[in-house]
């Protein structure tokens, strides 16, 4: 089954898929910045794949009005 869209497809056919979010910015609703420590949120994010996340969403957005702070870096981290 596919679900066809003005801007594309997808198809609806395979099993769902399981997403994790991690907030990694210091005002997360969520956790309350638990997670700003690269080493404590490559865990976290491990954790989850355990737990059957099939992907993880690294959230990294500041609330309007939070203040700014600075990326260290961009990286893809395999856990599969």
């Amino acid at each position: 089954m596919r679900l066809v869209t003005r801007h594309g497809s997808l198809n609806l056919s395979g099993p769902p898929a399981v997403m994790g979010i991690l907030n990694v910015t210091p005002d997360s609703f969520s956790d309350g910045g638990q997670f700003l420590d690269c080493e404590r949120a490559v865990e976290h994010a491990a954790r989850m794949v355990r737990e059957g996340a099939d992907l993880i969403d690294v959230a990294g957005v500041l609330a309007p009005g939070a203040q700014p702070f600075r990326r260290r870096s961009r990286s893809r981290v395999p856990f599969r």
